[in-house]
């Protein structure tokens, strides 16, 4: 009874000095961690990559407004502009929704959650859509759905989607249009 007691306890002694396999048991935990890492910065880099473009065109399309003197763009014209402006949103011109209000500067401005449209449910092309005239402040959102590279890996799934598994970029200027 002894000697079985005193082999069990040797061969445990013996199997806790080794050190084969101890580079694996690094790699099993670190792994992981790294893996996550890495891809939450492509993620993450992609997603402002992409709202960086959509602001980009944004004021690249509200320049050329500004100073036009003609008319004012319509929608499917200022959605047109804005997409061929960002080149890295994902089928920008089926998913992009704009929003352009006439404000007066002297009151609040509560224009509420950003209108981005969820591609099941039936879509009002253009919500509130105002161009406005000379000498009008003018408000224009503009919200984009973008699919996450990697649905269910690292960042994305701790960010906040729609329905059918998007995130929304959006974002807001204003301007006043010089008189004719």
């Amino acid at each position: 009874m002894i000697t079985a007691v005193a082999k069990i306890t040797s061969s445990v002694k013996r199997f806790w000095r080794r050190e084969d396999g101890v580079s694996s048991i690094e790699f099993v935990i670190l792994y992981p961690i790294f893996y996550f890492l890495f891809f939450a910065g492509i993620e993450s880099g992609l997603m402002q990559a992409r709202q960086a473009m959509l602001e980009r065109a944004l004021d690249l399309s509200v320049r050329q407004i500004r100073l036009n003197t003609f008319s004012p763009p319509t929608y499917s014209q200022l959605k047109t502009m804005i997409c061929d402006g960002a080149g890295m949103l994902h089928k920008c011109e089926d998913s992009l929704k704009l929003q352009m209000v006439i404000r007066d500067p002297r009151q609040k401005l509560e224009l509420g959650e950003p209108q981005c449209h969820d591609e099941p449910k039936p879509l009002n092309p253009q919500g509130d859509f105002f161009p406005g005239g000379e000498n009008q402040l003018m408000f224009l959102r503009v919200c984009v759905l973008q699919p996450p590279i990697l649905p269910n890996l690292a960042l994305a799934p701790y960010l906040p989607r729609t329905q059918t598994g998007e995130y929304k970029l959006y974002t807001i200027t204003s301007y006043v249009t010089e008189p004719f």
